[in-house]
Order: structure tokens, then sequence, then C-alpha cells
């Protein structure tokens, strides 16, 4: 089949035009997050800890040998940022957001394509990052988005992906005519959804050898793919030489390295362990005469357990933030704001602090579901207008209102409803407001007891303190 020449621009039109879901929202906030912008910290966190299931994993995976470098257990996004750096928590972030692309599909095409992606990321960061030192975008970022082109069309049309597959293995001509379309297709949709410019570097045909890690990026990719497509072993061979010259090594020192990588990505999912990959990943096994090193991608962990325990756990974690005076009160505050939202299962939390001059309480940190609104929208007058809202800061008293008395006359948010209960719980330092925390429920959890209300008090309690001794 010949490839049509506008197809790329066509798909991506098709998709401005009728909004093809392609990817997840999740993960392509995640990428489009700049680590150098002053908001990075608390942008991350926030993203995470609006999808409950992201959290655990990504709380999970933090607590694995691997990652547990501090000697002690992570509970909170939070302090695994704070141990671990923006560029670690992001990685681990997408890398949970894309193995759900792959644990919920049932199209095996992708689910191979996205092991490929995840075995090709960690063989390149294995070459290029073996100790983590990157800057900037991180290599196994740029590993995972180098087939961008090919996961989109593979994720909405696998009969024409695969049929773009197998023209590959026609010839030298067709494998470049075929990357060159997936290059278009990539690029065509990183740009369109503003992914970092080094992200788009990276993607498949767009080495163009000015940047030597992109060049071994796509090098891997080749590897990784000619593997999983068994697609002979002269292009696996050749592909092997490319890199060995390139970084200066052995062949045999790169055929380990691809056996590390594959056993690394196997272990992340049982969707990468259905029957035709491992049958191909066990045929293909000899050919690379496997090691029996084994580099175990970090998972299990301790986890999260529910309940009183969870928040006791939280609660305990945000005592020790707070003891050690290195972290500051951005951190505490936000750390507090996850032991709110996690700990007495809120849907969402919102820290409004008092403006310079007095006149607004305005929101700081906003987490939860749908808090990109609400954080735009919730402003509040202060002093407060209503009086059950003046009376909670004048008695310093947390109390359960609804959503409407507390905005009065302004507008809500459309996120929150306005006969919504809200539990407001101000923050008085010294006989002075400093600020209040806001938390909603989802309705199906009923409504805010008073055994929450104690929970907030503890945490609220801790953040004056916080305050008070910095």
């Amino acid at each position: 089949m010949e490839i049509p020449r506008n197809l790329a621009s066509e798909i991506i039109s098709r998709y401005r035009q009728e909004d093809l879901p392609c990817l997840s929202d999740t993960l392509l906030r995640l990428s489009r997050l700049n680590p150098e912008s002053e908001s990075a910290f608390e942008e991350l966190s926030g993203i995470i800890l609006e999808d409950m299931g992201l959290t655990g994993k990504v709380i999970r995976t933090v607590n694995s040998v691997y990652y547990r470098r501090c000697g002690q257990e992570i509970t909170t996004i939070t302090q695994a940022l704070v141990l671990l750096g923006f560029e670690t928590v992001r990685k681990i972030a997408m890398n949970m957001a894309v193995l759900d692309l792959a644990e919920k599909s049932k199209n095996d095409p992708l689910v191979s394509l996205i092991l490929s992606s995840f075995t090709a990321a960690f063989l390149a960061q294995d070459i290029l990052d073996p100790e983590g030192e990157s800057t900037g975008e991180s290599v196994f970022v740029r590993g995972l988005f180098h087939c961008l082109g090919r996961i989109i069309l593979c994720l909405h049309q696998s009969k024409l992906y695969e049929a773009l597959a197998a023209k590959e293995s026609e010839g030298e001509e067709q494998r470049k005519a075929v990357e060159a379309f997936f290059s278009d297709l990539g690029r065509g949709f990183g740009e369109l959804w503003g992914l970092p410019q080094s992200m788009i570097n990276s993607m498949e045909g767009s080495q163009t050898f000015s940047d030597p890690d992109s060049k071994v990026i796509g090098m891997c990719h080749l590897a990784i793919r000619s593997v999983l497509t068994d697609s002979g072993s002269k292009l696996l061979s050749g592909v092997i030489d490319k890199i060995a010259r390139e970084i200066s090594s052995s062949t045999e020192g790169v055929v380990k390295k691809i056996s590390q990588a594959f056993d690394a990505s196997l272990s992340l999912s049982p969707a990468f362990k259905s029957r035709a990959t491992l049958k191909r990943v066990k045929t293909i096994s000899k050919r690379l005469d496997r090691s029996n090193g084994h580099l175990a991608y970090p998972q299990g962990g301790n986890g999260n357990v529910g309940g009183v325990s969870r928040f006791l756990g939280l609660l305990t974690n945000l005592t020790s933030i707070m003891v050690q005076k290195r972290f500051g009160l951005d951190k505490v505050y936000l750390l507090a704001a996850e032991a709110l939202l996690r700990g007495v299962e809120m849907e969402r939390v919102v820290l409004s602090l008092l403006t310079v001059d007095k006149r607004w309480l305005r929101p700081r940190y906003a987490i939860g579901k749908g808090t990109e609104g609400v954080k735009a929208g919730l402003e509040m007058a202060y002093p407060p207008r209503n009086q059950d809202v003046a009376r909670c800061f004048e008695q310093n008293q947390i109390r359960t209102l609804n959503w409407h008395t507390v905005t009065g006359e302004k507008k809500a948010p459309n996120q929150i409803r306005p006969q919504g209960q809200v539990c407001l719980a101000p923050i008085v330092v010294n006989q002075k407001p400093i600020g209040c925390f806001l938390l909603d429920r989802p309705v199906s959890k009923g409504n805010i007891l008073p055994e929450d209300i104690l929970m907030v008090t503890a945490v609220r309690d801790l953040v004056v303190l916080a305050t008070q001794n910095r």
C-alpha cells in the first residue's frame, strides 16, 4: 500500500474538528509541565492528586526498594516531591498514566507498542543517563514519547497501523517512508498539544543527528521494535552494532542492556505479560543470549492503607516535615492540603490566604477533582460579609456551611454545587486570620461528620503551629 501524501495532516485536522480522544488528559498535562516554572511543584502534585488511582500507584512505586533512598516510608505526593525531586515523580506519574492505556486496552498491537516504548526508554536511560543526572526533560520521558505518532494511530486506527508496520519490513526505502509518516503525525500532535520542544525534537524521524541523545533514543527504539516484531537478526545485529559504536561499548554490553531493559518493562504490568508478547520475547531471548542479571522495576511497597490508619500516617508525615525547618511554609501548606484530601476523604481541598491588603481571601492551593475553575473563580471578600462565615473567623471555629453561604453574591465556580456542604477551617495565627481551608466531600460519601471535623482540626492546628514557628 502507498501512504497518502496528506494522511498525517488529515488525521490531525480530524482531531481538531471532531475532538477525538487521543491519549489521556492526565498524561498530556503531565507532559506539558515546565520544570523551570515557579509553580511546577504545585501543578505536578495537583494533577496527580486529582486522580486517586494514580495517586495510589505513584505512592506504591516511590516506596519500592529502588526509590526508597531516604530510608523512610513515603506516604504523600508532596513528600515524594520534596525527597525525590520534580523529574523523578513526574516520570513515575507519566509511567503510570501510559500504563493505564495498555491495561485498559484490548488492542494487542497497542500493548506491544507501549511495551516497546517502555523498553526502549529504559534502554536509552541506561545508556545515556545511568546515574539519573539528566537535566531538563529526562531521557526516559523523551524515550517514552519517541513513538507518539505510532501510539496515536494504533490507538484509533489499529488496522491501518498494522498495515503500515508490516510495510516497514519490505525494505529500507519503505521503512523510511513509514517512519517519515509517523514522524509527521507525532510532531504534529506534539505541537498541537504544546508538548515541550525537547520531547518533540526526540520523536521518531526528528533526530537529525544534531542531538546525539535523540540519535541514540531512535536507535534504541529501532532495536526493541526489531525484537518484538521478530523482524530478523540482520536488522537487530546492525542496530546493536551502531549503538555499540555510538556509545563506545561492546556488542555484548549492549545486548546485556537490552536484556535488562526487557526485565524492567515486563515487570511493570500484567498487561505486558500477554501470551503473544511473552512468546515474542521468549523467541528472541535466545538470539539475545539473555544474561542472568535482573533489573527489577520498582513495584509493590507498603502502599497506603485506608481509614484512620491512612489519616494517622499522613498526620505523622506532616508533623515530621514541620520539625525539619528546612522545608518552607509552602510545602507544609501543600502537604496539609493533601492530608485533608486523602486522610479525610474529601473531593477537593482549597487553601485560601489573605492578600497583602487584607481585603480578599484568594486560593493559594486547590487540589482534588475539578480544581482549575475553583482556583480561578473562588475569591472571597474580607472581612466576610456573611455573618456565619465572619463568625468562623472571629471565633476561630471550624464549621460546616454550604457553598452558597461562602461565596455569597459572587457566582460560585461551575465545579461546585451551591447547596453542597463545605467545611470552612479558619487559620488564625496569634489572633490574626491569615487564611482558611475549604473542603467538600463527594455526594456519594455523604455529609461531613463530627469525626471529620476533628481530623480537620488536627491538621489545621499543625498548620498554625508551623506558621508560628517560621
